[in-house]
């Protein structure tokens, strides 16, 4: 039986290496400053 750390672990790499690829860096970028900084996109 694997323990569950491990497959938490993947899933948070997996879900790592989604946000860093390409566009998806750049949509997730551009989410987090706005939500940062709602009122400078408003």
């Amino acid at each position: 039986m694997v323990a569950p750390s491990i497959i938490v672990q993947q899933r948070i790499s997996k879900l790592a290496k989604s946000f860093w690829s390409g566009t998806d860096f750049i949509s997730n970028n551009a989410l987090v400053c706005l939500a940062l900084n709602p009122e400078r996109y408003v």
